[in-house]
C-alpha cells in the first residue's frame, strides 16, 4: 500500500506503509506459562495477564523472559510442610539443604565420601519431618571418618569416636 503524506514547503514523499502480522502464542510457550506461575512467586495482576486467551508469541516470550526471573515459591509439599535451610535425613543419606546465592533459590546437595554434591530433584523427596539428628550425623561421620556438618575429615579421636566435631555438633 502506498500512502503520500504532505509536508508544508516539500513535495510529496511517497513511502511504504508495512503491516505487522502476529501469531497466537503455541501450544508449547502456554503450557510453560501454566508450569512457572505455578512454582514462581508472582503478583496476581501478572498471572491473569500471562493466562489472556489472545495471548500472542512475542507477549508470551516475554512473559516467559520474566517468570524465569522471578523467584521460586518455598518447596511445600502434599502436607502442607515447608522447607528450610538445614540437613535431612532420608534412607540413610544425609542431605543438606541451602540458599542459592544468586537466586536465592533453596537446592539440595547429598553426603558423599569427598563430602556434598548437588542433588537434583531431592527437594521433592525432602520433608521437615525428616531432619538431621545429632545421632544420625554421628552414626553416618563414624562410617564416613567425615563431619556431616562441614564435610571436612575428623582428624581429633574425640571427634572420630564421636563421629562429628564439638563445633559442628552445635550446629545441628
Amino acid at each position: 500500500m502506498l500512502n503520500y503524506y504532505y509536508k508544508p514547503n516539500q513535495p510529496y514523499e511517497r513511502h511504504t506503509m508495512t503491516t505487522t502480522t502476529t501469531y497466537p502464542a503455541s501450544e508449547k510457550q502456554v503450557a510453560l506459562i501454566a508450569r512457572l506461575l505455578a512454582e514462581r512467586v508472582t503478583p496476581e495482576t501478572f498471572e491473569s495477564k500471562a493466562k489472556a486467551p489472545d495471548l500472542d508469541k512475542a507477549t508470551a516470550s516475554a512473559y516467559i523472559d520474566a517468570l524465569f526471573a522471578a523467584p521460586r515459591k518455598p518447596a511445600v509439599h502434599e502436607d502442607g510442610d515447608a522447607l528450610g535451610e538445614g540437613y535431612y535425613w532420608v534412607e540413610g543419606l544425609v542431605y543438606k539443604v541451602q540458599a542459592s546465592k544468586s537466586t536465592g533459590n533453596l537446592y539440595a546437595k547429598v553426603f558423599t565420601a569427598e563430602g556434598y554434591d548437588y542433588a537434583p530433584g531431592a527437594m521433592r523427596v525432602l520433608k521437615s519431618a525428616t531432619r538431621l539428628t545429632l545421632e544420625q550425623a554421628a552414626e553416618m561421620g563414624v562410617k564416613t571418618g567425615r563431619c556431616v556438618v562441614c564435610a571436612r575429615l575428623l582428624t581429633d579421636p574425640d571427634s572420630v569416636a564421636a563421629g562429628i566435631g564439638p563445633i559442628c555438633a552445635g550446629r545441628l
